[in-house]
């Protein structure tokens, strides 16, 4: 039998952005479940709609606009994991709002920005050239 292999560097970003993609999935599936389960009644579900999908919305845009631009001194793992963190928390806010109560348009809204977003920070060659390109400062 021959020892397991470890994932190459080439490897490791689709590794991490399929372990992202699948949460957003996760996320959605848990708010289906606990659905305003013993949600109390946390003051304005409606005004928590709005403001968490705003934030989310926030997120989702930042994860490809601000995040490669503030992490451009970093290494590519760093801006990579940065975006796919982004575009999760949009997903998040989503399950948020579930385990709140809150109606499922909100959270099919934040889940579809959130999954978007991370399709769009998939890892390409191209894109790791570009931030390599902005770290040299070119």
């Amino acid at each position: 039998m021959s020892a397991a292999q470890p994932p190459t560097n080439a490897q490791v970003p689709w590794i991490l952005w399929g372990a992202f993609l699948v949460s957003h999935g996760l996320f959605l599936l848990t708010g289906h479940i606990v659905h305003g389960q013993d949600s109390g009644q946390a003051g304005d579900i409606e005004m928590m709609s709005l403001v968490l999908t705003g934030a989310g919305a926030m997120t989702a845009v930042g994860s490809a606009v601000l995040a490669p631009g503030l992490t451009r001194r970093q290494p590519y793992f760093v801006s990579m994991i940065m975006r796919f963190a982004l575009a999760e928390s949009a997903a998040l806010f989503g399950l948020v709002l579930a385990m709140l109560g809150a109606e499922f348009h909100w959270v099919y809204t934040l889940a579809g920005l959130g999954a978007v977003a991370h399709l769009a920070a998939a890892p390409t060659q191209r894109e790791r050239e570009a931030h390599e390109k902005r770290r040299a400062g070119l």
